[in-house]
């Protein structure tokens, strides 16, 4: 991975090297889990609205006795 790599050689320089890779590296993992919630609740919104506008919802008639 491109990032991981990245943040290897940036936290290199600093002196506490290990603790900056962590916290860089679980903002990452945190911002991606976010931007992929995020994207699979759009598409979820997206289809169920086209499925809505496609099927629209048939009435059921319910007759009590």
């Amino acid at each position: 991975m491109l990032f991981e790599f990245f943040l290897q050689q940036c936290s290199k320089t600093h002196p506490h090297y290990s603790l900056l890779y962590i916290f860089l590296l679980l903002f990452y993992m945190i911002f991606s889990y976010l931007s992929t919630s995020l994207i699979i609740g759009s598409i979820q919104l997206f289809l169920k609205f086209i499925y809505n506008e496609l099927f629209p919802p048939i009435p059921i008639f319910r007759f009590h006795i």
